[in-house]
């Protein structure tokens, strides 16, 4: 055979006896997985840690855009709205739900389903506060970030630090948050252990932070303890600006509420905390379990403190706190 009869021979073997070109198997398209994140607080009191979080899961090749979608759900501090965003995510088959901003995000998310994984990050027990039974294994479809109620002593005993002539303080609480009457137990039992007397200052939503803080200047508390709660997480700013008026210390829930003026919390480290939480979305998107992957620990706390503030209010905030704090603000 002629070369020219050779090319022809293949051009028709290539083309199909019809003259139709063989078609070639197109390559599988990679799953776009859509992830919920749930919050209780805003986004702008969210914004560093959900960036933190979007940060963690591209180092784990995780990018919005190429092979991830994020649909974002923030209740804006009104905890009594976390059901109906949860049940959206639910409703709209995200892959993985991703709660933040308090252990009442993660019981909103459980109460919507049973089927779809969730991972919480909540520095406190998940046991206590009934997100999970069991640590080593989780139940079905829940699993995450949780430590115990330490870092809700260490606020007040912070606080006692700073003020060593106080003999009863304030704890800010939202009656709406379930999660709260447990934290607040805790508390009472270090104020016990302190011997100091702790007094519950409910704010049911903003337009009670006045009348609080007129409470607690007529009972001349010498501080106030922050709880975390998605909306005093939202309202900081308001929160911290009534401690200043009325000169008074209070311990704040997040580290970034110091860094917004707030005088000194002690709280998990958020960065740290976004990056397990990223770590654990990166295994079940991959095909684990939720309920093979044991509950973890925070792995960092830190105690953050703002001598301005202290300035500011006539605070002396004494050597031996400073020397604690993994961060003074100057």
């Amino acid at each position: 055979m002629q070369a020219t009869d050779r090319r022809t021979f293949l051009a028709v073997v290539c083309l199909g006896f019809t003259g139709v070109p063989v078609s070639v198997p197109a390559q599988p398209v990679a799953k776009v997985y859509r992830i919920g994140y749930l919050s209780a607080a805003s986004e702008p009191a969210q914004r560093a840690s959900r960036e933190a979080f979007v940060r963690a899961l591209s180092e784990h090749g995780w990018v919005e855009g190429r092979n991830l979608t994020i649909e974002y759900r923030f209740a804006n501090g009104a905890v009594e709205a976390l059901s109906s965003l949860a049940a959206e995510l639910a409703r709209s088959r995200v892959d993985l739900i991703v709660t933040t901003a308090g252990s009442t995000t993660a019981l909103a998310a459980k109460r919507a389903t049973d089927r779809i994984p969730i991972v919480f990050t909540s520095g406190l027990d998940p046991v206590e506060l009934g997100i999970v039974s069991n640590l080593a294994r989780p139940d079905g479809n829940v699993t995450g970030i949780g430590g115990d109620l330490t870092v809700i002593e260490k606020r007040l005993e912070a606080l006692r630090d700073v003020t060593p002539k106080a003999t009863r303080y304030g704890v800010l609480v939202n009656p709406s948050n379930r999660v709260h009457p447990i934290v607040v137990r805790t508390l009472e039992a270090t104020a016990a252990r302190l011997k100091v007397g702790l007094q519950q200052i409910p704010v049911r939503d903003p337009a009670g932070f006045d009348a609080a803080w007129v409470v607690i200047r007529r009972d001349a508390l010498g501080g106030v303890v922050m709880l975390g709660d998605g909306m005093f997480q939202t309202h900081g700013k308001r929160l911290i600006a009534l401690a200043a008026e009325a000169r008074l210390p209070m311990v704040v829930a997040t580290s970034q509420l110091v860094r917004e003026g707030g005088l000194m919390s002690f709280a998990v480290d958020v960065l740290s905390l976004q990056r397990q939480a990223a770590e654990i979305v990166d295994r079940i998107l991959r095909g684990a379990v939720p309920s093979e992957i044991p509950i973890e620990e925070p792995r960092k706390f830190e105690m953050v403190v703002n001598l301005k503030t202290a300035e500011a209010i006539g605070l002396t905030i004494p050597q031996p706190v400073l020397l604690m704090a993994d961060e003074v603000l100057r």
